[in-house]
């Protein structure tokens, strides 16, 4: 037992005498890796991928202009002129729909088919899928020729098709359409958003005939604001000059709040650039509702720059930015 002792003893004397160096060698290592790269001025961080060509180090090449263009196989038309003829309304809007994505990407002879849509849009008078294909396709190929037959769809069909056709008859500024705003907006029966598209087809037009009806709506104060704003809009487009009497009414009323009247005030004289206009709107830069002031100090901007420059020492400090970027 004794000797087993004194041998274990000798063996872990041996063990613990060769420790000390391993763990001088150890730091010296670490030393050597520490203290070379300050020494050298190099460091041990390599590029691991040096043999590739990382876009990542470069910038983006936007030089090159990518061009595409689209073919369209020969007898597509034909084609599809036939399909046309084929009683499936299903069939029908596929091919009227691609006529009009066609166009935009670029097939400019497309033959008879404009002339077979606007024949079908007299013979598919009860279906309104294919009536609604119609309409968006007549008005993709921007024939304004065909502005009548587009009325008379959406006088005929309602909603589903005036929600498409009338924004196009505003933007085109036709008057196929007038009679029939005109109308909705003196009954005042029809749903907002159809009154809201005569209001703004009246004011693309500029149609007098809609000023006294328009009138009305905007003085209503029993009256949707939804309805009231964008009449006033359409009042500025249709009779800029005769509104400020109605505007200063307005102001001084109390059947509605003070700064939803002068809101409207505000947006029915925007095209008026009057001496009398511009004091009005003057007087309203000091109003205490900020939305007041931002469109007072727009359309006072619009007018001249420098009918801004008195106020903008107080309204750089205004908590709506609506108001500090005319100033800024």
């Amino acid at each position: 037992m004794a000797t087993h002792s004194r041998g274990m003893n000798t063996t872990m004397t041996q063990g613990s005498r060769q420790s000390p160096p391993v763990r001088l060698l150890f730091a010296a290592v670490l030393l050597f890796a520490t203290v070379t790269p300050f020494v050298s001025g190099r460091v041990f961080a390599q590029d691991l991928f040096p043999e590739y060509d990382l876009l990542m180090y470069k910038d983006p090449d936007i030089s090159n202009k990518v061009e595409v263009t689209s073919t369209f196989p020969e007898g597509l038309v034909e084609l599809w002129q036939r399909a046309l003829q084929r009683p499936d309304p299903a069939l029908r809007r596929l091919i009227i729909d691609s006529t009009a994505f066609a166009k935009r990407r670029g097939l400019e002879d497309l033959g008879e088919l404009p002339q077979q849509i606007v024949e079908l849009a007299k013979s598919e008078s009860d279906n309104l899928d294919v009536l609604r294909s119609i309409a968006k396709t007549l008005i993709a190929l921007d024939d304004r020729s065909r502005d009548a037959l587009l009325a008379e769809m959406a006088i005929a069909h309602g909603a589903p098709i005036a929600e498409i056709v009338e924004p196009a008859m505003a933007a085109w500024k036709s008057d196929a359409m007038k009679d029939a705003w005109v109308q909705r907006l003196k009954s005042q029966t029809a749903s907002p958003n159809m009154m809201t598209l005569a209001m703004d087809g009246v004011a693309a037009i500029e149609a007098r005939e809609a000023v006294e009806p328009l009138q009305a709506i905007v003085s209503n104060s029993s009256e949707w604001m939804r309805l009231r704003l964008p009449a006033a809009r359409a009042l500025a487009a249709t009779g800029p000059t005769v509104q400020l009497a109605l505007a200063k009414e307005l102001l001084s009323a109390r059947s509605s709040p003070e700064a939803l009247n002068a809101l409207l005030a505000v947006a029915m004289i925007a095209n008026d650039d009057s001496p009398e206009s511009i004091e009005f709107l003057q007087g309203l830069v000091g109003n205490n509702n900020t939305s007041v002031q931002g469109n007072a100090l727009a359309h006072l901007y619009r007018i001249d720059y420098k009918l801004v420059e008195p106020y903008c020492e107080d309204m750089i400090t205004s908590p709506d930015v609506n108001v500090r970027r005319w100033c800024a």
